[in-house]
């Protein structure tokens, strides 16, 4: 299996190095175009009661593309830019001004620690609200967003595509 991670960044990226074994599925490609909804919930049922005959290859961590750095990992409906910018690589103090260039859009942002207080209107430069644990060592994996108080992230910087450079200046 090769996977093409420059038009899109794969959600396995994030989980390559944390889970114990990742396996495909075979189910149909057919049938629905919800497969999400008609497919996989049946599927998933059958794994969890130890059906292994929907398990196909294993995957190993080198035919997954690393996480990309600075890019936009999605964004979310209420027009949130969430990043692959690691939580723990950015050093800045709360309320600090930064400049954020995703793609030829350029936009003043002000770091929040995650706590979301900023004025209408404001971009946010924070640590997303979701995440996870390491399992070595409990300590919490985040990643950056960019998100507008009472407005649009996505519309402010030109609706970026997925996997769009994030840079700060």
């Amino acid at each position: 299996m090769e996977i093409d991670s420059t038009q899109y960044v794969d959600s396995l990226s994030f989980i390559k190095h944390h889970a114990q074994v990742l396996r495909t599925v075979t189910v149909s490609r057919g049938g629905s175009q919800f497969r999400s909804r008609d497919v996989f919930p049946g599927a998933a049922a059958a794994i969890a009661q130890a059906d292994d005959t929907l398990l196909g290859e294993t995957l190993q961590p080198d035919q997954i593309p690393d996480v990309p750095t600075d890019r936009v990992a999605w964004i979310d409906g209420y027009g949130n830019i969430k990043t692959t910018i690691a939580a723990d690589t950015v050093n800045l103090k709360p309320e600090a001004k930064v400049v954020i260039r995703v793609g030829d859009v350029v936009s003043d942002a002000i770091y929040c620690d995650g706590s979301f207080r900023v004025s209408e209107g404001t971009l946010a430069f924070a640590p997303g609200s979701s995440g996870w644990l390491a399992p070595s060592g409990g300590q919490m994996i985040r990643w950056m967003e960019l998100f507008l108080r009472g407005g649009n992230a996505w519309e402010r910087f030109g609706r970026p595509r997925i996997n769009q450079t994030v840079t700060r200046l």
